[in-house]
């Protein structure tokens, strides 16, 4: 084992540590080096293996923080997805099937990154104020997260068995999947940020 992935796999195990004393900057960080991660570790044996098992280690972290939100509801979303995500990871390891990835997706971090933003920049801790606010979140977080997995894990290994407008599509429009996955999160984090504030200022003028 080279020098450069002893390095990659320690700041994989040490960076999670931040994210109990600075959650965001944390789990930011934790994403980043997960996605530059392969071109060192790549070429490891079982390497998507071990991807998914240091992935689930810093999410545990997260996990771990999120017992301090007081949004009651978004606690309890959040926790479900991480324990879904749980059991589809230990699935993977029982039967070495890729495709439950997508069945099990990592909506938690979606979901966890975007209720930090939102009261790291609205300075209001309740996000859940609705069914149709939830749903809303709930889609533009896991909408791009499903075609995401799919992608890295069902398509990836065996393009050739994939359908053909899904091979045309990501060989034609792959430069656009980043800004079509963020956007619209951005757009209904702004939303929620304008209606907590605007919450506020009515009840300020009450």
């Amino acid at each position: 084992m080279d020098e450069a992935v002893l390095i990659m796999l320690a700041l994989r195990l040490l960076a999670p540590l931040l994210i109990l004393r600075f959650p965001l900057i944390g789990i930011l960080l934790c994403a980043g080096i997960d996605v530059v991660d392969y071109s060192f570790m790549g070429s490891m044996a079982d390497y998507q293996l071990l991807d998914k098992l240091l992935d689930t280690y810093y999410l545990g972290f997260a996990a771990i923080t999120v017992f301090r939100w007081k949004d009651v509801w978004a606690r309890r979303i959040v926790l479900g997805a991480y324990i879904w995500r749980l059991i589809g990871v230990i699935l993977v390891f029982a039967t070495d099937q890729r495709w439950l990835l997508m069945v099990f997706p990592n909506f938690f971090e979606m979901f966890f990154i975007f209720y930090l933003l939102f009261i790291h920049i609205s300075k209001h801790t309740k996000l859940v104020t609705s069914g149709a606010i939830t749903s809303l979140i709930i889609a533009v977080l896991l909408i791009p997260k499903l075609v995401q997995e799919y992608v890295l894990h069902i398509y990836q290994p065996s393009p050739q068995t994939a359908p053909g407008w899904t091979t045309y599509i990501i060989e034609h429009f792959a430069w656009a999947a980043l800004p079509l996955a963020l956007l619209p999160p951005l757009v209904v984090l702004a939303y929620c940020i304008w209606q907590a504030r605007f919450a506020k200022q009515r009840r300020g003028e009450k």
